[in-house]
């Protein structure tokens, strides 16, 4: 074989592995330096069933269209050095998403879930930070940068973290999104609040007893990017029939639960995973659920704040806010026993009336005051556990 074939054979096999990364709904674009190799917004996903098409690609850098083109497939790109490491801090969220460096900062691919805005350029205090990309962008992903002659880099290779535009917490400073986007994320976050308040009796799992398609229905998923939390929901229900049946379900109860989920969900299914994968992440969700379906512990534990005295670490916090928050997590803590527990700041934030950011801020605020510890760092599909740290023991209020 000559050497024109193996570097052919090695840009094809290049260009099938960002595809596997990315995904296959992904609009990949020829670009040369960090520009594509001609007009290019007129294209579709279509084009990526041209074999000439893929020919162009197998040369030079590689592109990918942002925003709708690409399935909602967006990025953030930092320049400031340093701005990059202070994002990831905001949003632990995203730890595993893929992550990529050219010259300067790194660039976040998010797959986003929902609304979310028109690229901008992302500023605070007089300062260039970087840039929203999305609609009518494009963002180089291999190739060699045409500043430094390097190639660009994956910090962290793996698939872009799917995550509604309202969760992304920016960095002081950055002036809000106003657009249907951040509408969405306050309305989502007064829906919150009214589910948590509507009645403490359905944390208190006070329901009728759910039948097993009483469960599949309350967790079908109803788009492409609904299928994570809808398994890890399905994994919930388990434990909520193993709580009424007074059993542990069997392999062939577990089988036959997600069959009924897999066969209604298929429509809004990604038609490029298989009925087994899904079938592995329903068991690993399975693995990783605590909580009974239709049990509210955040519930319970905010009711508890409302009549129980405040902590002693309490004292260490100024802002009525900072106190109540502190006792939330005491309680959390009771309630979790000898166990760790965990809370997200996006659940924390509506019932604080703050916004996620600050909710994020005095969590750590807390971790620094050594108020708590982390016991296991955020990871896809389980949330950061912590424990309280405190040297009076106490009793959980009983409602």
């Amino acid at each position: 074989m000559n050497t024109t074939c193996v570097l052919e054979n090695k840009s094809s096999t290049r260009i099938s592995e960002l595809r596997d990364l990315l995904g296959h709904d992904v609009l990949l674009l020829p670009c040369e330096g960090k520009k594509p190799d001609g007009k290019w917004k007129h294209l579709t996903i279509e084009a990526m069933n041209d074999p000439r098409y893929l020919q162009a690609l197998a040369t030079g850098n590689v592109g990918v269209a942002l925003g709708a083109r690409s399935g909602g497939l967006c990025v953030v790109d930092f320049d400031a050095d340093g701005e990059d490491g202070k994002f990831l801090a905001l949003n632990p969220e995203i730890a595993d998403t893929l992550r990529t460096h050219g010259n300067r900062g790194s660039s976040f691919w998010l797959r986003i879930v929902g609304e979310y805005p028109a690229s901008k350029k992302l500023k605070a205090g007089g300062r260039d930070l970087g840039e929203w990309r999305a609609n009518g962008n494009q963002s180089i992903i291999a190739g060699l940068h045409p500043t430094t002659g390097q190639p660009y880099q994956f910090l962290n290779e793996a698939q872009p973290v799917e995550i509604p535009f309202g969760r992304i917490v920016w960095p002081d400073g950055v002036p809000h999104f106003a657009n249907a986007a951040s509408q969405n994320s306050t309305t989502k976050t007064t829906s919150i609040s009214q589910r948590l308040n509507y009645s403490i009796t359905q944390s208190l799992c006070k329901q009728s007893n759910l039948s097993e398609n009483d469960i599949v229905k309350q967790c079908l998923a109803t788009d492409v990017h609904t299928s994570n939390p809808k398994l890890f929901a399905l994994a919930r229900g388990v434990l909520t029939l193993e709580r009424q049946r007074g059993e542990q379900l069997s392999d062939a109860d577990l089988k036959r639960i997600f069959g009924k989920w897999h066969c209604v969900s298929l429509p809004h299914l990604r038609p490029d995973q298989t009925r087994e994968k899904y079938f592995a992440e329903f068991l690993e969700a399975c693995d990783c659920a605590e909580r009974p379906l239709d049990e509210n512990v955040l519930a319970l534990a905010w009711e508890q704040v409302k009549i129980a005295p405040l902590p002693e670490s309490a004292a260490q916090f100024k802002s009525s806010a900072g106190k109540t928050l502190v006792s939330l997590c005491w309680q959390l803590q009771l309630l979790a026993g000898d166990r760790e527990f965990f809370l997200s700041c996006y659940s924390a934030a509506p019932l604080l009336k703050m916004s996620v950011a600050h909710a994020a801020g005095l969590m750590r605020k807390m971790v620094r005051k050594k108020i708590l510890r982390i016991v296991e760092h955020w990871r896809k599909g389980r949330a950061t556990r912590y424990r309280f740290i405190s040297k009076k023991k106490s009793k959980p209020i009983i409602l």
